[in-house]
């Protein structure tokens, strides 16, 4: 049964405990503690100052200074040799399920490496099965979609793009979608492996709406051009005009049949003339 808990151990405390859990009843032991050097002098110290007996038995590593696996007894009753000889055999078998430790917690290690530096990307990336079915998501992408990893694993992808085509393999496309209450403009870059498919999308709303306002200030600066120029036509002949108006009514007595048309007249040209006075000065640049 001690041989079987070995086999199942995936930790340093697993194997700890599983040892001591198997030989509390049969050798009286207390605890069993794997300690690395220099750790394994200090608790070899204290448990000499103890009233304790114990065993100790060398884990064959590749270090220098090998791991040492301690067995406590919880009284002061000597090994016996049949004693010793099981727990060298257990210490023996040990090694294998120490190597194993270490491989997985190295897996772990690259494992969390590869999670801090998947979710330290700027941009919201996804994989996905060849049929669109979320597989693994980033920090980002959680964020742009408003879902845990946990509410978004084994969703199809179409579901946030009602456009199919928006997220077929192709070049880079900028899409926009709803979010949510939100709206955004989306690039979307694909990569494909032969199992999987890598999204990334790029939220671009600030850059399209910087398009925008660059657009609509062109089209304002064109609208300013235009009405220049034709403020600076209508501006000569509307002068003019008025000019005219003005010399004929000085030439004609008040009392004429035709004086107030002119007077008329006159208050229409003005009117004109202050249009284009007031589009002049839509086209012409404020001073900095």
């Amino acid at each position: 049964q001690c041989v079987l808990d070995l086999s199942q151990v995936t930790s340093i405390a697993m194997l700890e405990s599983a040892l001591t859990r198997r030989l509390a009843q049969p050798l009286n032991i207390n605890c069993v503690r794997l300690q690395f050097y220099p750790h394994s002098n200090a608790f070899r110290q204290q448990l000499q100052k103890s009233k304790f007996e114990f065993h100790e038995a060398n884990i064959k590593d590749d270090e220098s200074q090998p791991p040492i696996l301690f067995f406590v007894r919880n009284n002061q009753k000597k090994f016996r040799t049949d004693e010793i000889n099981l727990l060298n055999q257990l210490a023996e078998m040990s090694t294998l399920n120490l190597k194993m430790i270490r491989k997985l917690e190295k897996l772990e290690t690259l494992r969390e490496q590869w999670e801090a530096t998947f979710n330290s990307f700027d941009e919201a990336i996804c994989l996905t099965t060849k049929d669109y079915v979320l597989v693994k998501t980033n920090q980002k992408f959680q964020t742009l979609f408003e879902k845990s990893n946990s509410e978004l694993i084994h969703l199809n992808l179409l579901e946030f793009f009602p456009e199919a085509g928006a997220i077929n393999p192709s070049l880079s496309r900028e899409v926009y979608i709803k979010i949510g209450n939100k709206s955004r403009w989306l690039e979307i870059r694909y990569h494909s492996t032969e199992s999987h498919n890598i999204y990334m999308f790029k939220d671009i709303s600030v850059e399209k709406q910087m398009e925008q306002k660059i657009f609509e200030s062109s089209k304002m600066a064109e609208l300013g051009m235009i009405s220049s120029s034709i403020a600076h036509e209508l501006n000569n002949p509307i002068g003019g005009i008025l000019t005219y108006l003005q010399l004929m009514k000085m030439s004609l007595a008040k009392t004429h049949s035709i004086f107030p048309d002119l007077n008329d007249m006159e208050v229409a040209t003005i009117k004109c003339k202050s249009i284009v006075e007031n589009l002049l000065n839509f086209a012409r640049k404020p001073d900095l």
